[in-house]
């Protein structure tokens, strides 16, 4: 390992600054808001990061942000990148009392009557330290989704539990490349957990190029969107259950879970629609947690000519090859 490579941002971050951080919360979140803000204080920084905010901004049809929004948002940067390490080393207790919940009586209800559920989630706000608190609840609970890197060890570990078992975690985790048999093999075994009354998590907004992405406008951008868990959805019958995790002062995290849906076959199309505007009012309802949506490349608020996608309604299998790789590739 060259000195170059020990000493990048990512290894002092995650190797010293966060774990170093862990066992004073709300410290670490004013350090955290402090190092996000230095890190747009470059007038070249500043300036492109108000071209992305006013553009946003425009795209909600919000007024522009102001100085103290735009210092919020330059402060949740950081926290973005901390991911999950600021749980890692609490007892089970601990991260319920960092998180305000609502909803949540939505997924013991569905497990409860033995019935499958399919968990939406997104790019939005503090996405991995949801994921974290979804793994300390004991759920019967699979993740379709690139492994998010860059996480605690606590969640690292749940990652790699049951490792070699064929409805182990490792089992379900996507990879940029996955041969078209094995994109198969993994969305059967989503079904199957369904199938078995499991909570399977998913990314609803992830840009996608294939038969199986469909079209939906996203900060005034025409984009398709991955949608086997449309799919999925309307095939098994399970409910739909939109998941929203975002920060909160004092180094605390927002959890929601909406009001369950359903997808009948042939609103595949619409049911996609209909989680992207949902999304688009949590971006409004506080822009400045929608670091990911704002930020990176593949949700530029540019607009752009619509997409002409021609989704296929039936028929998942290898749905999930493509041209190109998936959002966020430094951030999975």
């Amino acid at each position: 390992m060259t000195i170059r490579r020990i000493f990048t941002w990512k290894s002092l971050v995650y190797g010293a600054m966060l774990p170093a951080l862990r066992p004073f919360p709300v410290f670490a979140e004013r350090v955290l808001a402090a190092c996000g803000r230095l890190c747009w204080a470059l007038p070249h920084r500043r300036r492109r990061l108000a071209r992305q905010l006013d553009a946003a901004a425009g795209a909600l049809n919000l007024p522009p942000l102001g100085p103290a929004d735009r210092s919020n948002f330059a402060a949740n940067t950081a926290r973005f990148v901390a991911r999950d390490y600021l749980l890692g080393r609490f007892d089970d207790q601990e991260p319920d009392r960092r998180f305000e919940i609502s909803g949540r009586e939505h997924i013991i209800n569905a497990l409860r009557d033995g019935r499958g559920v399919l968990l939406l989630g997104s790019h939005f706000g503090a996405h991995v330290a949801g994921i974290h608190w979804l793994n300390r609840q004991g759920w019967p609970l699979r993740m379709l989704i690139q492994r998010p890197k860059h996480v605690s060890k606590r969640l690292a570990g749940a990652f790699d539990r049951d490792a070699g078992d064929p409805f182990a975690q490792s089992a379900f985790f996507l990879r940029r490349h996955l041969p078209p048999i094995e994109c198969a093999r993994r969305v059967l075994r989503v079904h199957e957990a369904i199938r078995r009354g499991m909570v399977v998590y998913l990314s609803g907004d992830v840009p996608w190029e294939s038969r199986n992405a469909r079209p939906a406008r996203l900060l005034g951008r025409e984009q398709t969107f991955l949608s086997v868990w449309a799919d999925l959805a309307a095939l098994t019958g399970a409910p739909v259950v939109p998941m929203f995790c975002g920060h909160r002062p004092g180094g605390g995290h927002r959890l929601t879970f909406d009001t369950p849906w359903h997808v009948r076959p042939g609103e595949e199309g619409e049911a996609v629609e209909r989680y992207i505007r949902r999304l688009e009012r949590a971006i409004r309802d506080d822009p400045t947690d929608a670091v990911a949506h704002i930020t990176w490349p593949c949700y530029s608020a540019r607009p752009d000519p619509p997409i002409n996608a021609q989704p296929v309604a039936t028929g998942i299998a290898g749905t999930l090859s493509r041209r190109g790789t998936l959002p966020g590739r430094n951030w999975a």
